[in-house]
């Protein structure tokens, strides 16, 4: 089964990007911003907090493993997860300015249906194995639900297939769409970056990208 060959690869990286885009950071949840840190970055109704970096962190540093305690390793992951960081509140922004959401009914399918991709109790192991919480890996897949609605909503995409061409598969038109995301992105995420501003908490961000490698105990 392709979920047990892809769990010896790199199980977190499948649980959490087996519905994303290329958009490889956490950040602020769809539901209410953390109000208990400092903000990194504030666009409008949208806030991205030390808490939401420090989670993104946690997550991208499994795909380094060990080598992740090399100081200059550590800082460059930490430098381009903020700005991904950037990315992802201007997606945020836009995706709560427009109205799209993603209900708990759509959260819970998508949960299920990767649960079941799994033999029984290793979805469980492997978030176990990753030192990674259920509600942050919840939080995390709600997130990227909402940012590829909000990319198949936003980015208008030509017909893709013409007209007459009937024997053109599920799996094929879908392929088809996804591409024409991908081309249409880098216009439409530019044009996002010069409509909203950023605020963006210098002190915290200067906090967050000069903190030291913590030695693991392990």
């Amino acid at each position: 089964m392709a979920p047990k060959s892809r769990l010896k690869a790199n199980p977190l990286l499948f649980l959490i990007f087996i519905i994303a885009l290329e958009c490889s950071c956490v950040g602020c949840s769809p539901e209410n911003p953390t109000e208990t840190s400092a903000y990194l970055i504030r666009i409008g109704g949208t806030v991205l907090t030390e808490a939401d970096f420090d989670q993104s962190f946690d997550f991208q540093k499994i795909a380094y493993g060990d080598a992740i305690a090399d100081p200059v390793l550590w800082k460059q992951v930490r430098q381009d997860i903020f700005k991904e960081l950037m990315i992802r509140a201007v997606m945020l922004e836009r995706a709560r300015e427009t109205g799209i959401r993603i209900s708990p009914q759509e959260t819970e399918a998508a949960v299920q249906a990767i649960q079941q991709a799994y033999p029984p109790g290793e979805f469980e192991k492997t978030l176990l194995e990753s030192a990674v919480s259920f509600r942050s890996w919840r939080n995390e897949l709600k997130t990227r639900l909402l940012i590829d609605k909000l990319l198949q909503k936003d980015i208008a995409i030509p017909e893709i297939v013409a007209p007459g061409v009937a024997d053109v598969d599920r799996k094929t038109e879908e392929r088809l769409q996804r591409d024409g995301v991908e081309a249409a992105y880098p216009s439409w995420i530019r044009k996002l970056r010069r409509k909203y501003p950023v605020d963006v908490n210098d002190a915290a961000v200067h906090h967050i990208l000069n903190r030291q490698p913590t030695i693991s105990s392990k």
